[in-house]
This record gives C-alpha cells, sequence and structure tokens, in this order.
C-alpha cells in the first residue's frame, strides 16, 4: 500500500463520519395567509373538523374584537362582533357535525361557553362549569366543587339545539379529598373517563381484626349513570399507581394522550415516550423518525383525534441534537407535525415547516393546518396567520 493512501485512510479515521442520509419529510404545502393589520389576531383559533372551516378573532387596536368564520373551500367570510363577550377568549372551538362555534371564557374558578351560528346568532349560553366536550353529536359539561367540607362532581349533557337545559344530569358527592363510601366501601375518585361516563379511583382496603393487617387497596370504577361501583384488580405499588393516577387527571377530556420524558440521545431517547391506553394503561411509541433530532419541551399535541382514530402532535428540531453533534453540524429549526395511532401506538412524521422563531402554535382539522408564528416579546397574538395543506 501506497504511503499516500494509508495516510488518507488515517485521516478519514479520524473525521467523524456523517449522519446516515434521512428522507425528510415533506415541506407543507402552503394554501395562503391570513393578515389583520388594525390590530392583531389573537392566538386563540380553530378549523372545524372536517377542515371546512377556519374559526379565528381579530382585535382592534381599541379593543374591538371581532370573531371570523371562513369558509376555506369558497374563500368566503362572515363575521360579527365578540367584544360585549371578550377579547381574550380562553378557547375557540366548532362543535362537531353542526354549523356551530363556541367561545370559551374564564370566570373566576370556572368556565363560561358561548354558542353561535356562522352568522353570530346567539344560540346558547353554558356557565360555571370545569370542562366540556362534544362526543357523539351531545355536548358534554364537567363542573368540580370543593368547598365546604365536601367535593361534588357533577356531569350533564346537553343537546346543541337546546342549550338551556341538560337532558341529562349525574352526581358523585364525597368528602373534601374526594372520598365516597359506596354500600360500605371507600372510594377515592382519581380522575373521570375522557367523556366523564366513570370515575376512575381506589377502593380502600379493609382492616381485618384476626390478621391485624390491612387488605390490599384496588382498582375500582363508579359509573355515574347507574350509580354502581364496579371493584377491578388489587393495587401493589401505591405510590406508582398515584403518580399515574396524577397524569390522568392532568389531562382530562382527552382519549389519548402522550407522555414524553427524558433526555434526546443519538438512538433516540433515554426515557420515556407512551401513549395512554385506557385507564392507567400506557403503550410505549413506536416512531419511524430520529426522535434524537427534537426538543421534547416543544411538544405540542391535540386534544381530539381524528375521524381516522389518529391523534396529531408536533416537536421543534432542535438545531444542536445530539445526531447532529455527533456528525460536528447543525441544522435549520423546523416544526414537524406527526400522527400516532393509538391502538398500534405506531407514529409516523407527516410534514413539516421552516420554524426559525422557535415559538409556533397550532390547530388542524381535515386536510389544513393553521400556524401563528408568535414572538417570545408578544405570545398572544400575531398579525398574521397561515394555512396549510396535508397529504
Amino acid at each position: 500500500m501506497k504511503l499516500s493512501t494509508l495516510f488518507i485512510i488515517l485521516l478519514a479515521s479520524m473525521i467523524p463520519a456523517a449522519a446516515a442520509a434521512r428522507t425528510e419529510s415533506p415541506l407543507l404545502k402552503s394554501a395562503g395567509q391570513i393578515a389583520f393589520s388594525k390590530g392583531y389576531i389573537d392566538d386563540r383559533f380553530a378549523i372545524s373538523s372536517t377542515g371546512s372551516h377556519l374559526a379565528y378573532l381579530t382585535v382592534e387596536s381599541r379593543g374591538k374584537a371581532t370573531l371570523r368564520i371562513r369558509d376555506l373551500s369558497k374563500g368566503t367570510e362572515s363575521s360579527f362582533d365578540l367584544t360585549k363577550t371578550t377579547n381574550e377568549p380562553k378557547e375557540i372551538f366548532f362543535v362537531q357535525g353542526k354549523a356551530m362555534v363556541a367561545v370559551t371564557v374564564e370566570d373566576g374558578k370556572y368556565d363560561d361557553y358561548y354558542f353561535f351560528d356562522f352568522t353570530g346568532k346567539k344560540l346558547g349560553t353554558i356557565k360555571g362549569v370545569t370542562d366540556l366536550l362534544v362526543k357523539g353529536g351531545v355536548i358534554i359539561t364537567y363542573k368540580r366543587f370543593n368547598g365546604n367540607g365536601v367535593s361534588v362532581h357533577t356531569v350533564q349533557h346537553f343537546a346543541p339545539e337546546k342549550l338551556g337545559k341538560p337532558t341529562k344530569s349525574m352526581v358523585l358527592r364525597g368528602d373534601m379529598r374526594g372520598r365516597v363510601v359506596i354500600n360500605k366501601a371507600s372510594f377515592d375518585v382519581a380522575y373521570f373517563a375522557p367523556d366523564y361516563s366513570f370515575a376512575f379511583g381506589k377502593i380502600i382496603g379493609k382492616y381485618d381484626k384476626k390478621t391485624d393487617s390491612k387488605t390490599p387497596d384496588m382498582t375500582g370504577k363508579y359509573i355515574m349513570e347507574t350509580k354502581k361501583l364496579e371493584p377491578g384488580t388489587p393495587i401493589s405499588n401505591n405510590s406508582l399507581w398515584d403518580k399515574t393516577a396524577y397524569l390522568f387527571y392532568r389531562h382530562p377530556g382527552m382519549e389519548n394522550f402522550l407522555r414524553l420524558s427524558g433526555t434526546p440521545t443519538v438512538d433516540g431517547i433515554s426515557g420515556t415516550f407512551n401513549i395512554s391506553a385506557g385507564p392507567h394503561n400506557f403503550t410505549k411509541v413506536k416512531y419511524s423518525y430520529e426522535l434524537g433530532r427534537f426538543e421534547f419541551a416543544t411538544l405540542q399535541q391535540k386534544r381530539n383525534l381524528e375521524s381516522d382514530g389518529s391523534l396529531w402532535y408536533s416537536m421543534m428540531i432542535d438545531p444542536q441534537n445530539p445526531i447532529t453533534l455527533k456528525s460536528m453540524k447543525s441544522e435549520k429549526r423546523f416544526i414537524h407535525f406527526f400522527s400516532v395511532n393509538p391502538k398500534t401506538a405506531a407514529s409516523a412524521d407527516m410534514g413539516r415547516i421552516a420554524a426559525p422563531s422557535g415559538l409556533v402554535t397550532w390547530k388542524k382539522g381535515g386536510a389544513y393546518i393553521a400556524v401563528m408564528r408568535l414572538s417570545k416579546f408578544w405570545t398572544v397574538g400575531s398579525e398574521t396567520l397561515e394555512l396549510y395543506k396535508v397529504n
């Protein structure tokens, strides 16, 4: 072997290997941009589940708030003054399957919901609840009250066409700790099912005088409609059970949610990346992309599942991630959108857009994603709202 050839081989061995060629997810196709120069567009906006309409709020410099409903296929828009209701909504969302839009306003400990048709006609209000969701054409509300030595959980159903009176009302009462005594069994409420049809918790074990010991605590489900307590399985580790219960408690009304904790690595993650799979259960996410490229703190996920049952979420590229650092490189910041199948836990990268500022909020419905870029000095809105189409 010639000396020059040997030198080249030795030199090559000293240079870090370049990252394996990767096939990037496609750039999402722009579907237009909405601009408002008289003030700002609020960072609370929504796309209907079918992707037919976009709802967004413009706020003028003098405080006038206008809710705008845009037909995304026709490009037409209706609008109405929302100033008397609010110019700082907590949330805006469409009522699935109906030509209705809801505006959420914080009112102390609870939220008020105002419902309008697309012309601005007020259809009704539901006030003073902890949470509200729509499932199967039914509006479901949940209210949690703690005070005066008691805890009260109230679940009500409403027909969208008749918001003034609930079609069904169910109540679960307990003490200040959330403990309920049912047929001599002590049941500690931990959290509710995504549709609030049952409470999941812990049936406290009883003291046995003969053995001078306490029987193990068990899982339990309290069915709100039948008022029956269904025992489950013994709890082997109360501390771990309580920690898991808290995770579900923090994600009310979500059929599935992601749990991502740990550190990005060249191989993916040193930690946990799971999706919830029923009460107190998680499944490991089977991702088909380089997880180690992403900044875990930027994870955003939808509350509702898509019509195909998938859950969409996003993360930002970390320009100095472990994979690029190993190759002595860096990469530009993009936000990537992902889809995960809750049944199989399989997840794939669905597309990306450039995100140099690193502050982005988004909503998805049907084939559209609405994206707002925020400034670290101004996070309540922007002068522009971008639209993209997904394949």
